[in-house]
């Protein structure tokens, strides 16, 4: 059995909030805003999915890339092209063609029109997801799940049922996604509210949380508490990091770029420059590349 997602187009993956409505179709299709939120819940779920619209190729195209939500969808049935439109039964028919739907497959189908998902689900008993901005709550047997806009509706269905609990705050209460933390280091499981909560310490290079003491809502399991609650500092910088920085201050290498202990600092008495000790090798000043002496002294603490 596998999952899988078909779409409608038109007043589904966007709204009238999204653009402009003009019979010019370059007025059109240039005020559709990109649905840059929508695309990231859409590639964070790893179901495939499809296109079934009334729309033509040219038109669903067109659309697609203004909302930047090109390159997502395997493959797309049109009933402009077939001159059968939905809710004509012989379009699902394609589709469960075209889409390669066997009968042990779960297939959620999204759209904005009742009528449209009523003869899907008659049909072959799709999952059905009404997209309605005035209300979240249908009342008809045959819609299975209503959502004011396409973005509640993906983050249900791949926040809340696709994945596992959160490595960083372990909560099991609540259902998770793989999201990358910044700096390109990653976590492997981690939500929505700790992704926005969690850096990376510049000088052990370790997780903390919080930024501004907005940290004190989350759970810190036991193997994070030693460097937790950080406030807002530069470099930014965990707790237990921050604590040793108040002792002996911290800076950045010209050379290298790196954050380091001022005391592997040497000043330079030629060029009056300093680098750390790593970039100074081979007694040779890495500013003036001339050689140290003795005179040269590590750079005073503060």
């Amino acid at each position: 059995m596998s999952i899988k997602y078909i779409f409608d187009m038109d007043l589904t993956l966007y709204s009238t909030k999204d653009f402009i409505d003009d019979t010019d179709d370059e007025k059109f299709y240039n005020s559709l805003k990109q649905k840059n939120k929508l695309r990231e819940l859409l590639l964070a779920n790893p179901s495939k999915k499809y296109l079934l619209t009334n729309a033509s190729f040219e038109h669903a195209y067109n659309v697609l890339e203004k909302l930047n939500l090109n390159n997502i969808f395997e493959e797309m049935v049109n009933g402009y092209n077939l001159q059968v439109y939905k809710p004509t039964p012989y379009i699902y028919h394609e589709a469960q063609y075209e889409f390669e739907i066997d009968d042990k497959d779960k297939v959620y189908y999204f759209e904005d029109l009742k009528e449209n998902l009523k003869i899907s689900k008659e049909l072959y008993n799709w999952i059905t997801v009404l997209i309605d901005p005035e209300n979240d709550d249908s009342k008809e047997e045959y819609i299975d799940y209503t959502f004011k806009t396409i973005e509640d509706a993906m983050t249900y269905f791949t926040v809340y049922i696709m994945a596992t609990k959160c490595e960083i705050c372990e909560n099991k209460e609540i259902k998770y996604l793989p999201y990358p933390i910044e700096n390109e280091i990653y976590i492997n499981i981690t939500c929505f509210f700790c992704k926005e909560k969690i850096s990376v310490c510049s000088l052990c290079k370790k997780y903390y949380y919080g930024k501004d003491m907005d940290d004190i809502y989350l759970i810190i399991p036991d193997k994070y508490k030693e460097i937790s609650h950080s406030l807002s500092t530069d470099p930014p910088q965990c707790r237990k990091c921050m604590t040793i920085n108040s002792r002996t201050k911290y800076k950045m290498c010209d050379m290298c770029t790196e954050y380091k202990n001022i005391d592997q600092f040497i000043l330079c008495n030629n060029c009056f420059q300093d680098s750390c000790n790593e970039c100074n090798k081979n007694n040779s000043c890495s500013v003036c590349e001339l050689p140290l002496n003795m005179y040269d002294d590590t750079i005073y603490k503060f």
